[in-house]
C-alpha cells in the first residue's frame, strides 16, 4: 500500500503545479460554441491608444484573453475608425474625451 500511495501523491503533486498563479488567475476558458457565433463578428478591431508599458500590458492581455475565449487572432488599429469596425477603444481619458461621445451614449440609454 504505501509502495502505491507515494508515487499517487507525486504525481497528483506534479499536475497541481503544472498552473501557475498567471493561468489561475486568469485562464481564458473557450466560450461556449453556440455563444462564439455570436461574439467573434463583434470584435472586428482594437483600438489601444498612447504608448506606455501600462498600454503594451493592456494591449498583450487583450490579445491573450480574445485569443484563449474567441480562438480568433487580434486586430489592433492605429486609428480609431468611424465606420463602425473599431469595437474595442483602450486609451486615456482625454482620448474617449476627444470622440464627444456623448450625444452617442445619452441616445444609447
Amino acid at each position: 500500500m504505501k509502495k502505491f500511495f507515494l508515487p499517487a501523491l507525486l504525481l497528483l503533486s506534479c499536475s497541481i503545479l503544472a498552473e501557475d498563479g498567471y493561468d489561475l488567475w486568469l485562464r481564458y476558458k473557450r466560450i461556449d460554441k453556440k455563444l462564439l457565433s455570436l461574439y467573434r463578428p463583434q470584435l472586428n478591431e482594437i483600438y489601444i491608444g498612447g504608448t506606455s508599458a501600462t498600454m503594451d500590458a493592456a494591449k498583450e492581455e487583450l490579445a491573450n484573453g480574445i485569443h484563449g475565449l474567441l480562438n480568433i487572432p487580434v486586430s489592433f488599429s492605429p486609428v480609431i475608425k468611424n465606420n463602425g469596425s473599431t469595437r474595442v477603444v483602450v486609451a486615456a481619458t482625454h482620448v474617449i474625451d476627444s470622440l464627444n461621445l456623448q450625444a452617442v451614449l445619452a441616445h444609447a440609454g
